[in-house]
């Protein structure tokens, strides 16, 4: 039952001699995981195992949890995982790091598995983010900055995040970024104000802040040009 293979032989009362023939299964390797993170608290999600020896009868192992792994073909697992793989009761830190693991049939041993070496999943906090960093602009011009959070919105209504300036005469700022369900990020408008520099904030409770600055510079005066130059 350990993959040997027992052959005897003699002749008569001669001693009798033997032979092990070793056999080994190959072992299942991951090169890729599809997501390879997710926010917590974000809900359930399939995730796909790529790699390769993947065989019939498959399982995937996360964070210390089996669950059974549809096999695709011998590259290719996909496992639906529950909520409550991604928590915040399985993810206490702020940010954490699980391990994934590809289990394949033990064809030598009925009702075990061998394993691949694990390959890393990361569960994150929600976050916003801006940019550009700076947002460069003149005294009574506009233009916009991206408001973007790090996973696609799942709420039907989309969700608005709160964008304030810290100097108003400085630079003023659309009061909301609306993000749209199954989109991550969204325009504001930013208009100079006075020369100086603003800092702007986006927030959402659930969300970690996001930052930019704003540097706005004087209206460059108009000028005429006159040719020739020598009349």
């Amino acid at each position: 039952n350990n993959g040997y293979v027992f052959v005897g032989g003699g002749y008569g009362s001669g001693s009798q001699s033997s032979t092990e023939v070793f056999g080994s299964a190959s072992i299942p390797v991951i090169s890729s995981l599809i997501p390879g993170q997710r926010v917590v608290n974000s809900g359930a999600f399939t995730l796909n195992v790529l790699g390769t020896q993947f065989t019939s009868g498959s399982r995937v192992v996360f964070n210390s949890t089996t669950y059974p792994a549809t096999f695709i073909d011998s590259q290719h697992l996909s496992v639906n995982l529950p909520a409550t793989a991604i928590d915040s009761t399985a993810c206490l830190m702020p940010t954490c790091t699980f391990a994934v693991t590809a289990q394949i049939p033990d064809p030598h041993n009925a009702g075990s598995y061998i394993d691949s070496f694990p390959s890393i999943f990361d569960v994150v906090l929600a976050s916003i983010s801006m940019s550009p960093d700076p947002v460069n602009t003149s005294i009574g011009a506009s233009t916009t900055a991206t408001v973007t959070v790090n996973q696609p919105v799942s709420a039907a209504a989309g969700i608005d995040i709160a964008v304030t300036s810290d100097t108003p005469a400085v630079a003023t700022v659309s009061a909301t970024a609306h993000i749209a369900q199954g989109q991550t990020s969204a325009l504001v408008t930013v208009t100079g104000v006075g020369v100086g520099t603003a800092n702007l904030t986006a927030s959402l409770a659930g969300y970690s802040n996001g930052f930019t600055s704003v540097n706005v510079t004087a209206t460059a005066q108009p000028t005429v040009s006159i040719s020739p130059s020598i009349l």
